[in-house]
This record gives structure tokens, C-alpha cells and sequence, in this order.
């Protein structure tokens, strides 16, 4: 049985106090918010004149200017205003009112939307624009509101938000934390100089230096990962119960979750990026002067590097890289088109200007 508000009032004797009927869908919190938009678009079906969302809807698909609108401002927007934006447009460009163009033509908050884009763009004369606005306040008496959807999407955009401030701060810690181990192995070269120039004269490979780093790093990497992700956990649950409580008196509720996947990928995720780091260092200070490093002097400078160097070098890591197929040493011949020829690329733009003349 469906009734106007009038009849309402008068049949539960509540006149001039009922002005809301709450819908609850099927489903718990979470899963009801699933049939809210099939719900939403059948009430308004119901609810909204249907000669009135007819006219309506032949006055706004007769101009191609409204659906261009609508698109153009679509894309300035984001979750379910956005697709409502460009479900209405693809509906009016449809050719006949279909009961999802119907319902969106009927949703109040819309419809306001829709006018506020129309008079931006600067679409049709005011009195068309005021015909237009009459003709949305003639579609429907009852209003219906799709609380719940709103509301997930408020609080989608607000997660958004916050998980892009944390990404930020966790970015500049992880920086920082990149740049202190890298300098923490460069201390450690530094105090067995003497050790590996030493290594080096009785007829050790720079690689066997890089490995004694590698695993040493290795060591320090997966110890210190799963310290990270155990200090990460407290961090990130104490962050989340001070937010709560600062935020408790606006309705938002923040709750900490931990999950098994998320601790697992934290911890890879530091081990492979602290693992690059210690390989990169490792790398770095396996290379020095023997006679220096025995004697513990400092390095010798390094000759001055001309731009005409620099622009050779992309020629010279594909020459070399051909000269290395030919011999069959197909390795070596990636090694410098996929690693050597980027390089000297990267190095001619970062020290091009600073190499001195030709």
C-alpha cells in the first residue's frame, strides 16, 4: 500500500511529525549497503511523477551542450558523485528515460549538482534555467536519501586522505633510513680499510669483499625487518587510538587492524629494500686503492672527467657490448647495453655541465 505523507499522518494519527521513513536493507552494516543504489533507484521510481521525469528528461537530452557539461565537470570529481555524473549523461544520450536515468534525475542532491554545473557553464538563458529548477522541484513531493551510500563514501575519501599523509611521512622515513645504512657500511669500510686493502694485495677479488658486505648486510637486514615491522605495528595502533579519540566527538570512528598478509609484505618489503641498499653500498665501497687503504691514507682524487668523456660513453657501452657478442659472451654484452648504457646516459645529464671543458 503506498500513500502520500498527508494520509500518512492522519491514518497513525501523527499529524505535522512524521517527515522521515527509515529503509533498512538486508544485510549487517556492510552488506546492506549493497542493494542501497538497486533500493534508492526503486523508491524514487515509485516516488517521482512520471510525466513530469519525461519532460524533464526530453528537455535535457535535446541540447548535446548538458551531457557535455556534465562529463567535462565528471571528471573534476571523484567516487559516487562521479558515477552518478556520468551514469545521467550516458542516459540522457540513451534516447529513451530509462528507471536508472529516472532515478538520478530524482535524487535531490544531483539535481542540485546538475544546476550548479549547467549555471558554471553558463548553459541556456536564466529563465530556462529557472524552468529547469522548477521542473526538478515538480518530480517528486518524498525525497529520497541514500544515507548510507553517502556516508561509505565520505568515509572512503576520508581514508584516502589520511592513508596519503602516512604514505608521505613513511616515505621520508624510509629515506632516511636508506641514507643511514648506506652511511652506517661506508663507517664500516672506513675502519677496515687497512683490513681489505690488505685482502686485496695477498690476491682477493673486489667480489669477495662485496660478498663479506652482502652477507653481513644480509644478517643486519633480516633482524632489523622484522624489528620494523613489530615497531611499525606499535606506531601505527597508537597512532590509530590517538586519532580515535581526537576525532570521536565529529562521529568518526578509527579502529587499528592488523592483518597476517599485511605484516608478511611489510617485512619482505623492508628486507628487499634494505637489502638493495647494503648491495648498492656494498658495491660502492669495494672500491679503493690498495696501496691507500694499506698505508690508511685517503683515496687519491680521482682524474677530471670532460663532457667529451661523457658523450662518448654511450657509443663506447654499445661498442663494448658488441665487441662482447662476438666473443660470444652474450652476459657480458647485456651487462653493457642494459646496465652500462644507462649509466653513462644517467651520468652525462647529472654531471654534464659540472665535467669541465672539452
Amino acid at each position: 500500500m503506498l500513500v502520500n505523507l498527508h494520509q500518512a499522518q492522519r491514518m497513525f494519527n501523527q499529524t505535522a511529525r512524521i517527515n522521515v521513513i527509515l529503509v533498512s536493507n538486508l544485510g549487517d552494516a556492510l552488506g546492506g549497503a549493497a542493494h542501497s543504489q538497486t533500493v534508492t533507484s526503486h523508491l524514487r521510481g515509485l516516488l517521482s511523477d512520471p510525466k513530469v521525469a519525461a519532460r524533464l528528461f526530453a528537455f535535457l537530452a535535446r541540447d548535446p551542450a548538458v551531457t557535455q557539461a556534465l562529463r567535462a565537470a565528471a571528471e573534476r570529481e571523484e567516487g559516487n558523485t562521479r558515477a552518478d555524473l556520468m551514469a545521467l549523461a550516458d542516459g540522457l544520450e540513451g534516447g529513451s528515460l530509462s528507471p536508472e536515468t529516472r532515478s538520478l534525475l530524482a535524487d535531490t542532491g544531483l539535481a542540485n549538482r546538475v544546476q550548479s554545473i549547467l549555471t558554471d557553464a553558463d548553459w541556456g538563458s536564466e529563465p530556462l534555467r529557472d524552468r529547469l529548477s522548477r521542473m526538478f522541484g515538480d518530480l517528486s513531493e518524498l525525497v529520497v536519501e541514500d544515507i548510507k551510500r553517502d556516508t561509505l563514501d565520505m568515509g572512503e575519501l576520508a581514508a584516502s586522505a589520511f592513508t596519503t599523509i602516512f604514505i608521505v611521512s613513511g616515505l621520508f622515513g624510509i629515506t632516511a633510513g636508506l641514507v643511514l645504512i648506506f652511511l652506517i657500511f661506508v663507517m664500516l669500510a672506513a675502519e677496515r680499510k687497512s683490513e681489505m686493502g690488505m685482502a686485496r694485495a695477498v690476491g682477493a677479488q673486489r667480489g669477495r669483499l662485496v660478498e663479506m658486505f652482502v652477507f653481513e648486510g644480509t644478517a643486519y637486514d633480516l633482524a632489523a625487518a622484522a624489528v620494523g615491522v613489530a615497531l611499525g605495528v606499535a606506531a601505527g595502533l597508537i597512532i590509530a587510538l590517538t586519532l580515535g579519540q581526537a576525532f570521536a566527538g565529529v562521529g568518526l570512528t578509527i579502529r587499528p587492524s592488523v592483518s597476517t598478509r599485511s605484516l608478511l609484505v611489510s617485512y619482505s618489503l623492508g628486507m628487499l629494500v634494505t637489502f638493495a641498499t647494503v648491495l648498492f653500498s656494498a658495491n660502492r665501497v669495494s672500491h679503493l686503492n690498495i696501496v691507500s687503504a694499506i698505508r690508511d691514507l685517503p683515496e687519491p682524487p680521482r682524474p677530471p672527467s670532460y663532457l667529451r668523456d661523457r658523450l662518448l660513453a654511450p657509443f663506447r657501452a654499445v661498442a663494448d657490448g658488441f665487441r662482447a657478442l662476438f666473443r660470444l659472451r652474450l652476459i657480458r654484452a647485456l651487462r653493457h647495453w642494459l646496465i652500462g648504457l644507462p649509466g653513462s646516459l644517467l651520468r652525462l645529464v647529472w654531471l654534464g655541465f659540472t665535467s669541465g671543458p672539452f
